[in-house]
């Protein structure tokens, strides 16, 4: 029997429950607290969830707290539009904090197993921010910014999308018509603008991997066998 998949309701960055428990905690993020120069979209709301471990008696399922794909979308489309651009603390505070909702965005992304169409529009921008701060907090200290961490992070997104790369691969192998491959793919996503144009990401993305594991056979055997058109 197929499991069956979960679909979150809370149609909020953050759930109302985890919104009023860290009001009431003071817990709320000084990038949370509402800010008109930030928050240009004039929303009230800017807390963002925040990333949890599965801990006895939490129910991780809870569709409550579950934000469905198109509001994940917008929630990393937040994060790095606005957030990222925040002058209100030093830039080593603002990656710390995006990358806290970011793993919490990929957390409810697992959680639902929502469709690989809306799973590649999430990781590609998660990627570039990894790749970026890795470049921008090169000569921060280590408490301020974990190379390591950082770089963990980042392989674990790139694996994932690159292996949704070859599911895609295997769609249009087994839908060789366009319209089909790309209705068994999910449309769903284009009404959204995110760009899953593969052609135009993908090399980008393999070479990425190749540099960021020099020195490892997968990723140059991986390379060496990619199609003639992403090379």
């Amino acid at each position: 029997m197929e499991d069956e998949h979960i679909t979150g309701i809370c149609l909020g960055m953050c759930p109302e429950e985890e919104i009023k428990l860290r009001q009431r905690e003071g817990l709320l993020h000084r990038l949370e607290v509402f800010n008109p120069e930030r928050n240009t979209n004039k929303s009230n709301y800017c807390a963002v969830k925040q990333f949890s471990r599965s801990a006895a008696g939490q129910n991780m399922q809870n569709v409550k707290l579950l934000r469905p794909g198109p509001v994940l979308m917008h929630t990393v489309k937040y994060l790095l539009d606005e957030v990222i651009n925040s002058k209100e603390c030093p830039w080593h505070v603002v990656y710390a904090f995006i990358t806290d909702r970011l793993r919490a965005v990929r957390q409810d992304m697992i959680i639902q197993r929502i469709s690989r169409s809306y799973c590649v529009a999430i990781l590609q921008p998660i990627i570039g921010f990894h790749a970026y701060a890795a470049y921008r907090l090169c000569n921060e200290p280590v408490p301020n910014f974990d190379p390591v961490l950082n770089k963990q992070h980042l392989n674990e997104c790139l694996k994932m999308l690159l292996s949704l790369y070859d599911e895609f691969e295997m769609f249009e192998e087994q839908y060789p018509n366009e319209l089909l491959a790309k209705v068994k793919w999910g449309s769903d996503i284009q009404s959204y603008n995110y760009d899953v144009n593969f052609e135009k990401t993908r090399p980008f993305m393999e070479a990425l991997y190749l540099v960021l594991n020099l020195g490892h056979s997968d990723p140059i055997l991986r390379g060496l066998i990619l199609p003639k058109k992403f090379k």
